[in-house]
């Protein structure tokens, strides 16, 4: 019986095919498919999820998500020439950014539909921020003000800095990986 549970759990293409054997098809199926369901639940390769974000690429993510809420912010607060301006100003950061975010989703989704994912993603952020700018537009204006202001006078860092206001809800569903990490005990150090 070890043997067997073995076999389904680590889906050794052999072990499963000398099972189906030895148990009728439906009882083979339904342990196959409890196999991949606890599987999945134990973190096993089966059915995994998509690969986490890093930290590099979460900061990404989270650079594209403020550049997004103060594009709503010229949009919605008449900002448009300090837009402009934080573009001009942080354009390099912002392209060394987007393709950092560009290559999380290229590595998260296979290569496989990029620019739809990253539309979709920079679509969301939009139609986010602009719910919150039409939900209070006078506290959204003055936030993005403020962060306009903020921005102007810092640098590179202080984009950085904002950017980490973003909560990990508004960027990404695989950021929850990073959350759990973060939780986890230091692993001690070797003396």
């Amino acid at each position: 019986m070890i043997v067997w549970a073995y076999a389904v759990l680590s889906l050794n293409p052999l072990a499963v095919r000398s099972l189906s054997v030895a148990l009728p098809r439906r009882l083979t199926a339904a342990c196959l498919a409890a196999a991949l369901v606890l599987g999945t639940l134990a973190g096993g390769p089966a059915l995994a999820a998509p690969p986490c974000a890093t930290d590099r690429e979460a900061e990404a993510l989270r650079v594209r998500a403020l550049q997004s809420k103060l594009m709503v912010a010229a949009l919605a607060c008449g900002d448009h020439g300090r837009y402009d301006a934080f573009i001009e100003r942080f354009e390099q950061t912002l392209s060394v950014e987007g393709r950092v975010m560009v290559d999380y989703f290229a590595r998260r989704h296979g290569g496989k539909r990029i620019s739809r994912v990253v539309d979709d993603y920079v679509t969301t952020q939009a139609n986010q921020h602009s719910l919150d700018s039409m939900t209070n537009r006078s506290d959204f204006c003055q936030d993005a003000s403020q962060t306009f202001d903020s921005l102007m006078a810092g640098d590179h860092e202080t984009l950085r800095l904002a950017s980490a206001s973003i909560p990990d809800h508004r960027i990404e569903s695989s950021l929850a990986c990073l959350r759990v990490a973060s939780r986890a005990p230091a692993k001690p150090s070797a003396p």
